[in-house]
């Protein structure tokens, strides 16, 4: 507790200086601290600091619900990103902000796991959540006309495709993801370096997605039923 009292109190910082601040032995708090890295508790930077870990944050934020989807997301994403060579992630929209519960990445390609909030509402990823609220306004770049065809399309298709739409070399698919009672909660979705997405990835997406949603209950009145049902 001491050694994450003194991580709460900077953006990252060194053991060195840690140790000074805590007054315990050097090579104790680098185990404690690489016994929590191994438990997401702290995060390690690139340049050897650490810092308050994403695992604690998400036990600590008031959105149970994201927590929830990020540990029953985490091993699925992870064994997608590794059979389709590409970056997945589960996203949920709060207040028209996409936020990620869950991401992997491939050995080589797109890395998202530094970015967890990086994704613009005209993504497909984004699409696929807007199309599923009841009243949402239309992404930044669509008119009110483009985006009421590109809603029905995704609802009738189930799934939205961005074929290097937002940027060039780079496409993603994304489909939704329904609890228990079908209440679209999350996205799954595919990102990845190509020209355009291969066959099969859609239905690979679809496939985990039912898999997942089996696993995340319905809760009409909680904060994870948050859109449109079936």
């Amino acid at each position: 507790m001491d050694v994450l009292d003194a991580l709460s109190r900077f953006e990252a910082v060194g053991l060195s200086d840690l140790t000074r601040l805590i007054g315990l032995p050097k090579t104790t708090v680098h185990r404690l601290l690489e016994q929590m890295t191994a438990l997401d508790l702290v995060d390690r930077t690139d340049d050897g600091s650490y810092r308050i870990g994403g695992g604690l944050r998400r036990l600590a934020a008031p959105d149970r619900a994201l927590h929830g989807l990020t540990r029953i997301g985490r091993p699925p994403v992870t064994s997608l990103s590794a059979s389709t060579r590409s970056a997945i992630t589960l996203v949920v929209l709060r207040e028209r902000t996409l936020m990620m519960a869950a991401v992997a990445a491939p050995e080589r390609g797109i890395d998202l796991r530094e970015s967890r909030t990086s994704f613009r509402l005209d993504t497909a990823v984004g699409q696929v959540l807007l199309a599923a609220a009841p009243e949402s306004e239309p992404p930044p770049s669509m008119s009110p006309r483009q985006w009421q065809r590109a809603r029905a399309a995704i609802r009738r298709e189930g799934a939205a495709l961005d074929r290097q739409d937002l940027a060039d070399g780079v496409c993603c698919a994304a489909v939704p993801v329904r609890n228990q009672d079908g209440a679209v909660v999350a996205a799954l979705a595919s990102v990845m370096i190509a020209s355009q997405i291969p066959a099969g990835l859609v239905e690979q997406l679809r496939r985990t997605a039912t898999q997942l949603g089996r696993r995340i209950p319905g809760s009409p009145t909680g904060p994870v039923a948050l859109v449109e049902r079936r």
